[in-house]
């Protein structure tokens, strides 16, 4: 998804960015998970490596622009386990947005990466809190199958805020990875619910957290989604004490989580 941006992200591992490099990278197909919101996958090229959690620049031939341009960063939503490359993103009316869902089996891309500190070290025991707003839940897709396809033994907590049941994503995916890890929990809220929603509402809040949680002060807490929302838990959880470092962000510019 195109909500990246290398100078937002607040560092807790360095990667070089030298490491990165251009990459061909040959579309193969789409599919609609949401309302508006796509996955596109992508052949993966021979020996492109990532960890769980980056990202990569793509660029389209876009013969007449607007005003953003012909790049963009997107997370990738697939696991470092996976055959394929997947993004997942909004299609909106931009110029890049109607070119990238135009796209045709076999089309190739102008492609640079991977990028991000916002990753799974799984060398690291500690147990994890992965925080989402909205399309902020794309990076945690990745850690959580790599998590379960290498069977980590690592517990991780996912908490998904939305504003309706119908923004959900990745229902089916994350049941699967329910069932295939004992580890791994996936707790969503709605702020804006129907009528027939019977699961947790409202904002994720310091009080949503006790419910949850037997302690705030041993996780390592991971926050991804649009900007004010990452600022608000970061702030809930400092009030908690939870210490700085133990708080990695990733910023998605643009996007409101109750859009």
């Amino acid at each position: 998804m195109s909500i990246k941006r290398p100078d937002i992200l607040i560092l807790w591992y360095y990667i070089p960015m030298k490491d990165s490099k251009s990459f061909p990278m040959t579309f193969l197909k789409k599919e609609q998970v949401g309302v508006n919101v796509w996955n596109f996958y992508f052949q993966k090229p021979a020996g492109f490596k990532y960890i769980a959690g980056q990202y990569i620049k793509i660029k389209l031939p876009i013969k007449n622009p607007d005003n953003r341009g012909v790049l963009r960063y997107f997370t990738l939503s697939s696991s470092p386990t996976e055959e394929y490359l997947r993004i997942t993103t909004h299609i909106l009316k931009s110029t890049f947005k109607m070119t990238l869902s135009e796209l045709q089996k076999g089309d190739k891309l102008e492609t640079r990466g991977p990028w991000g500190d916002f990753i799974l070290d799984e060398t690291d025991k500690t147990p994890r809190v992965f925080l989402s707003g909205g399309i902020g839940l794309t990076p945690f897709r990745s850690m959580l199958k790599y998590a379960t396809d290498m069977r980590l033994d690592l517990k991780i907590i996912l908490f998904m805020s939305y504003k309706t049941e119908k923004d959900v994503l990745f229902t089916e995916e994350f049941e699967q990875i329910m069932r295939d890890n004992p580890h791994i929990e996936i707790i969503s809220t709605i702020t804006n619910p129907s009528k027939n929603w019977n699961g947790n509402t409202g904002r994720i809040s310091t009080e949503f957290l006790h419910k949850h949680l037997a302690t705030l002060a041993n996780n390592l807490y991971y926050i991804a989604g649009p900007d004010p929302m990452i600022e608000g838990i970061r702030k809930m959880l400092l009030g908690e004490n939870v210490p700085r470092e133990r708080i990695l962000t990733d910023g998605f510019p643009g996007y409101k989580i109750n859009e």
